[in-house]
């Protein structure tokens, strides 16, 4: 298989405009990211701040990671990067202290460390992480998550930004990376989005086409900032595939090494030790200062070896020059070497204490280790005992004269199991017979429930105290979102506290606590948004659906409520019940009615259209009036919204961007392009549209259109958090200082006529749900509002609004 062409791709967009380079991306190392001896390091940084000092900082954060980074080299990974965020984070916290709260630097972070094939990943939210392995795509946090209506899941979120607080935790992933898996790490800018379209592009594995459908996104959402990583890992090279056997010979002979006699062996190691005297020791560690990695230490923990063959030096920007375009310029130096700015002693120093600390510690897997090997060593010694106490070997006696060899039978051609001599000695003579034989069980029995007791009560201590961890940080995430100004900084600290909820509500171990928290968060969003939770909600009964392509409706005619959905219905406010007014197939004037694609009010009746023709009902006749409509050849069809005034038929056809006009007196008449061929983009969007004179048109995005006298006079954009994403219905009333708009997020929003957001109304948690709702019709004197939804006609009623003192 050809290996990939672009293995690391990236994208900054800064105010709106590409560039080639992000203050807030790092990479080394990654051409050959995976392969065997390669150490490769990423990061990303979110800022949230709007400080001018952010962005020159963030290239100096990014530089003292990788440093602590690499003084760490010889420790594990994951204590690697947890101490190094640490390290950095308490920098930045003294740097942001005593500074005003409004000039302080936080930044979301997202950090990736390799070591051969091993991926090791640390997060600290606002941010995106996206592998793509075998065909499937896991991200971290759900992409769903991003979704500002997700009140119990985990989301793409923050927890504690750096510089926040001087302790931080952040979240660890660790996975086995193979050729074909895809690595892409987002800002929050570019997951809020991401959700929204297919993500087929970042399960192909390559690197290119998914930064390209990242920056379609960014056109297509006008994302002004956003930062991007995505790293393919190739396919290893002929010479890692070679180095690999070599190192699998290395182990094996090594293991092997270890069944030599102990003179032998002590032998051995002292002949290759003879081979390396002479040397000059100055020489030799000028010579290696910058590849300590490759002496081995047997003093210390198992160092990460870099081969030089492969190393290429990190450039200052973060980003990794390529093997082939500086192979002779920079042969046998660091792939990845942000040491060469630190003196040797100062790097030493760092080492040896960190060495320091380890020693005269144990974990608990090193006790548990110790106890099951000792374990093995009693039972093997109760067997020598009981077994070849006594027993004699055929042939002569042993070769004393092997000049401190182990002893061998020269002459006892039989099959010979381990000699545990040595062992045998050193343990207790005690008398083999039953009674020991019970003892020894009973004692091996005691030691096992006893270590199994050990382990099951450290696991529920460690289990407690995470859970307590999770839900402080849920605690001060909220908290936080409290203390915020700004609604959107505040929902990503309360997105945060849910996903440390989550992880708390994983462990068991008190349910009730995480669904208080839980409920303070619920409530502590609707604060911040505006949101005001209804549960005077009555359900009216059940609505027949419209058919495909008919768009419902609720309009006031004379005091009364009429609902249009497959048929038109006036509602009998007393009996709470629907009279069916007229439907398709009736028969009007010997005419029979087609299906029904519009109703509104018009000059004192209620008028229907089916396509072809106009039917007006006379109220106090209780009859109906068919008048034929002039058409352009076929029937009108997929309409949004149609509106009467003045005894004129208007139609909103947003499939030609068009506000058709029927004079009263002359519907058989071919209609008039009232608005004259203007705002025809605007108006394709339109999904509702009302008229006192002027005329309203809703769109899809939340603007409100306002026409007068055929021409858009102005654009009324509703201000509001979250953002309208699918607006749904209008309702207004001539001479009120407020209108209502319905969306897809399940909520009636109140606003000003110049689209200033006053309330936002949503169904309380003990209420009926106002799920997919279709139309509304709001009385604004009376606070009542009926409401539509997919299933069911509901009436609602609505608190007032907020006094301008308040």
């Amino acid at each position: 298989m050809p290996q990939l062409q672009q293995p690391l791709v990236t994208l900054s967009v800064e105010n709106g405009t590409r560039t080639s380079e992000s203050s807030y991306i790092r990479t080394a190392g990654c051409e050959q990211i995976g392969a065997q001896g390669v150490h490769s390091f990423f990061a990303i940084l979110e800022p949230l701040s709007l400080h001018p000092e952010v962005e020159e900082l963030a290239p100096l954060i990014l530089q003292r990671l990788e440093q602590e980074l690499a003084t760490r080299q010889k420790v594990t990974a994951t204590a690697a990067i947890s101490d190094s965020v640490e390290a950095v984070n308490a920098e930045l916290y003294a740097y942001n202290e005593g500074r005003d709260e409004d000039d302080r630097l936080y930044y979301g972070l997202t950090l990736g460390l390799t070591r051969n094939d091993d991926l090791y990943l640390a997060q600290v939210l606002p941010s995106q992480i996206l592998i793509s392995q075998d065909g499937n795509l896991h991200a971290f946090p759900e992409l769903a998550s991003w979704h500002w209506s997700r009140k119990g899941e985990p989301a793409a979120a923050l927890e504690q930004p750096l510089g926040l607080h001087l302790e931080i935790e952040p979240d660890l992933y660790h996975t086995r990376i193979e050729p074909g898996d895809l690595i892409v790490l987002c800002s929050g800018s570019l997951a809020s989005v991401i959700h929204r379209e297919p993500q087929d592009a970042f399960i192909q594995g390559d690197a290119e086409a998914a930064v390209q459908h990242l920056r379609e996104l960014t056109d297509a959402y006008n994302v002004d900032n956003a930062s991007s990583i995505a790293i393919a890992v190739p396919n290893p090279s002929r010479w890692s595939r070679r180095k690999s056997d070599l190192a699998f010979l290395r182990s094996v002979a090594s293991a092997a090494a270890a069944f030599l006699p102990e003179e032998t062996a002590r032998r051995l190691r002292q002949r290759g030790d003879s081979q390396t005297q002479g040397v000059d020791e100055k020489a030799h560690r000028s010579q290696t200062v910058k590849h300590q990695a490759n002496s081995i230490d047997a003093n210390l923990p198992a160092p990460d070896n870099i081969p030089s063959e492969e190393r290429v030096p990190a450039t200052r920007t973060g980003a990794a020059s390529h093997p082939s375009d500086q192979e002779s310029e920079w042969h046998g130096q660091a792939y990845w070497d942000p040491r060469r700015d630190w003196s040797e002693e100062e790097i030493s120093t760092r080492e040896e204490d960190e060495v320091r600390d380890r020693e005269g510690k144990r974990t608990l897997t090193e006790i548990v280790v110790g106890a099951v090997l000792a374990l093995i060593a009693a039972i093997i010694g109760i067997w020598q005992l009981a077994v070849n106490r006594d027993r004699h070997l055929d042939g002569p006696q042993e070769d004393e004269s092997t000049f401190g060899l182990p002893r061998l039978q020269r002459y006892d051609n039989s099959i010979q199991g381990p000699d545990f001599t040595g062992v045998r000695r050193r343990l207790p003579r005690a008398p083999i017979n039953k009674y020991a034989g019970f003892v020894s069980v009973g004692l091996i029995f005691a030691l096992a429930a006893g270590l199994i007791y050990s382990i099951s009560s450290s696991r529920d201590r460690e289990r407690t105290e995470e859970f307590e961890s999770l839900m402080g940080q849920a605690v001060a995430a909220r908290e936080n979102a409290t203390q915020a100004s700004d609604p959107a900084i505040a929902q990503s600290f309360l997105q945060a506290s849910e996903a440390r909820l989550q992880e708390a509500s994983a462990l068991g171990v008190d349910d009730e606590m995480v669904m208080a928290e839980r409920t303070a968060v619920f409530e502590t969003r609707d604060a911040s948004l505006g949101i005001e939770r209804l549960g005077n909600i009555q359900v009216l009964g059940g609505i027949p659906p419209a058919p495909e392509g008919v768009a419902p409706n609720l309009f006031f005619g004379n005091g009364q409520l009429y609902v249009f959905t497959d048929a038109l219905y006036l509602l009998d406010p007393e009996e709470s019940r629907l009279i069916r007014l007229l439907s398709a197939g009736d028969d009007v004037d010997g005419h029979t009615v087609g299906e029904l694609q519009g109703a509104a009010w018009g000059e004192g009746s209620a008028m229907v259209m089916d396509g072809t023709n106009v039917y007006t009902y006379d109220a106090t006749a209780a009859d109906w009036s068919r008048a034929e409509l002039g058409t352009f050849g076929e029937a009108y069809s997929g309409i949004p919204a149609i509106s009467g005034y003045i005894g004129n038929l208007y139609l909103l056809s947003s499939e030609t961007g068009q506000i058709l006009r029927y004079h009263g007196d002359q519907f058989e008449a071919m209609p008039e392009d009232w608005t004259g061929g203007n705002a025809v983009e605007e108006l394709s969007a339109g999904v509702d549209m009302m008229i006192d004179g002027r005329i309203y048109v809703l769109t899809e995005n939340g603007q409100v259109l306002d026409f007068y006298r055929g021409a858009l006079d102005n654009t009324i954009n509703l201000t509001i958090a979250p953002e309208i994403e699918g607006a749904v219905s209008m309702s207004y009333q001539t001479g009120r200082s407020h209108l209502y708009v319905a969306d897809t997020h399940d909520r009636i929003i109140r606003a000003t006529t110049d689209g200033q957001s006053v309330q936002q109304f949503m169904s309380d948690a003990d209420a009926p749900e106002l799920e997919n709702i279709q139309s509304i019709a709001v009385d604004d004197a009376l606070g009542s509002a009926y409401v539509l939804t997919d299933n069911a006609l509901m009436q609602v009623r609505l608190p007032g609004p907020p006094r301008e003192d308040d």
